[in-house]
């Protein structure tokens, strides 16, 4: 009997999903079924008083950055170089202010040049409607503080974030999500972004009944702390990033770059609604860790010596060394300074050396692979650019590049070999493994610029959030020149002094973390 109510309750279950996939495909909603939805929810919204315009969303890739530097915008913003950007491209509506000086971004083939930031009314919301990206090292959207005009009248660009990323681990997803991070890809979501309640409301009610589920939805709330909204030329403006890093198959990456699955709207009620009950500021979610990486301090301190002792003799210390990067959306709004476009999903270190180089000289950099380490990171990555076109040039990550990149220098006696990486930056990588070769074209580093490096940790295996800074060990760059006629460091009171320095260094850096 009970062997004959289980063969009725797999039946059941089998017609159920049968019915199910009739209207709702087993792998989420067609691209044709996006549009019949949207079709019903614009026909709902409009019935109710809402009119509804719909935009579409443009990948910002590294080529674009070319087209920006030569219409003489601000670059890329020290994006990373292999991640492309998506960007909303929204519909205007009546009154909406426009800076002559607004950037622009060259969507289509055709380099169209349209607006990627926009004054919102308190009464709007942005919609989302699509699928999460094909399987990827890392996937988030977030939505920004673009633009705010401050006392002296200019706009001053601060690109600082309104809320905490949503990412793999803390978005909804469709029914067949389970929870973990590697089955967030392919996935159908609603990510809903407004000042208002009650328009959030309507907006879920019509999707509800185009036969769209709250279980999928996403609420970005613009809070009155952080934001200034209105159409008028006082007004902050919004943007928004769906980031996306390093895709496991190119094809059906570049299938979903070049054709987004997704579906943008922008609601606006017909008659203005008063905010009286607006969102408060959201609570950021704890950077926190159980464990951290200073079990790495030895094996990174010999991967040092082993440098040293490779490029005896020719090393230049920079007067720079890496520092921690803290970028926090509402710090940056509060102060009204830049932000870079911040992610909570990212911990940032960087460094700004003062030595440029030819094609001679060089830079070695060192560091833990987070990846690898304690920390789980979905990926790390150090990527040089140029701080005049804040621009990100090359990219050494833990998918692609670090694995084996420290065996060069560290024999197999060292148990954590794997956890930290070696790599170098030069002109001319031609018999160099594990190497940045950085030219000096239009999406290059000028000959007379040294380089920056700004350090990526993506999320940890515990978290919703990037890992706290004092839980990862920094990386470590010098700065090489063969010309030089630095006395030898073979000789042990040399290397004497070197660990002295470097010990110093890194008590130093230890005691500005409190």
């Amino acid at each position: 009997m009970r062997k004959r109510t289980s063969l009725m309750s797999s039946y059941f279950v089998a017609v159920v999903c049968l019915l199910f996939c009739s209207i709702y495909t087993c792998d989420g909603y067609t691209d044709l079924q996006r549009i019949e939805i949207a079709e019903i929810f614009i026909s709902a919204m409009n019935e109710t008083g809402y009119d509804v315009g719909v935009g579409s969303i443009y990948n910002v890739m590294s080529q674009d950055c070319a087209l920006l530097l030569v219409s003489g915008g601000d670059g890329c913003y020290g994006n990373n170089p292999t991640s492309p950007y998506g960007n909303y491209i929204l519909p205007i509506i009546e009154g909406e202010f426009i800076d002559e000086d607004a950037p622009t971004l060259p969507v289509g083939e055709n380099h169209a040049w349209e607006v990627g930031e926009h004054r919102i009314r308190g009464d709007e919301a942005i919609i989302f409607f699509g699928k999460t990206p094909p399987k990827s090292a890392y996937y988030g959207y977030t939505h920004y503080l673009k633009q705010r005009k401050v006392r002296d009248g200019k706009n001053v660009t601060i690109f600082g974030s309104l809320s905490d990323s949503l990412n793999p681990t803390n978005l909804n997803l469709d029914r067949s999500f389970h929870g973990s991070y590697e089955d967030s890809f392919d996935k159908d979501v609603v990510i809903i972004a407004t000042p208002h309640r009650d328009v959030y409301s309507a907006v879920e009610e019509a999707l509800n009944e185009a036969g769209v589920s709250s279980d999928i939805m996403n609420l970005q709330p613009i809070s009155p702390e952080l934001f200034r909204w209105g159409l008028g030329e006082e007004a902050d403006t919004l943007s928004f990033l769906n980031r996306v890093a390093l895709f496991e198959n190119l094809e059906y990456g570049n299938d979903y770059l070049n054709d987004p699955p997704s579906i943008i709207l922008r609601v606006t009620p017909r008659v203005e609604k008063n905010v009286t009950y607006p969102y408060p500021k959201p609570t950021r979610a704890p950077r926190t860790m159980a464990t951290n990486e200073h079990y790495l301090e030895e094996t990174l301190n010999a991967l040092e010596e082993s440098v040293f002792d490779t490029y005896s003799g020719n090393i230049v210390h920079t007067t720079t060394s890496v520092k921690e990067f803290p970028l926090f959306g509402e710090d940056c709004i509060m102060n009204a300074k830049p932000c870079f476009g911040d992610n909570s999903d990212a911990t940032y270190f960087a460094s700004f050396p003062e030595y440029t180089i030819n094609d001679d000289q060089f830079y070695v950099i060192i560091g833990v692979d987070h990846m690898r380490s304690s920390t789980g990171a979905k990926y790390s990555s150090v990527v040089a650019g140029s701080s005049i076109k804040h621009l990100g040039i090359e990219e050494f990550n833990s998918i692609d590049h670090m694995k084996g990149s420290s065996s060069a220098y560290l024999d197999r006696s060292h148990e954590h070999r794997d956890s930290v990486y070696a790599t170098t930056l030069r002109r001319n990588c031609t018999g160099c493994d594990f190497c940045m070769e950085i030219g000096t074209g239009l999406l290059g580093l000028p000959e007379e610029e040294p380089p920056n490096f700004l350090f990526r940790t993506y999320l940890n295996k515990h978290g919703s959030v990037g890992a706290p800074i004092s839980s990862l060990v920094m990386d470590r760059l010098f700065f090489v020149d063969p010309q030089s006629n630095i006395e030898s460091t073979n000789s042990e009171g040399n290397k004497s002094g070197h660990k002295l320095i470097r010990e110093i260094l890194h008590w130093y850096d230890s005691i500005l973390k409190f």
